[in-house]
């Protein structure tokens, strides 16, 4: 199903209202994949932005630090789930 910007727009916004924990369960349910890859993107982006405040001293400095910890966090993960596979849109992965 295809979603023109205004329905994905009032889609967005019922979202927004919701908790959280609301929000994970239904968002994979009613919005198309390339936007909760978007979404998630953002997100990661705005917390790498927020995660500058931790890292002090001059910019270059505090960049190199905060990729050494960003690289290694990534490293880490990626040896835990490297076995997982990425299902097709519509699988949710339980076995019946």
């Amino acid at each position: 199903m295809t979603k023109n910007g205004s329905e994905l727009a009032a889609i967005e916004a019922v979202l927004e209202r919701l908790t959280p924990a609301d929000r994970m369960l239904i968002e994979p349910r009613v919005l198309p994949r390339w936007r909760r890859r978007q979404r998630r993107l953002a997100r990661r982006d705005e917390l790498i932005r927020e995660a500058r405040r931790l890292f002090h001293g001059p910019r270059t400095l505090a960049a190199e630090r905060l990729a050494r910890a960003l690289t290694g966090y990534l490293l880490i993960n990626w040896r835990q789930e490297q076995h997982l596979e990425v299902l097709d849109e519509g699988i949710d992965g339980f076995m019946v």
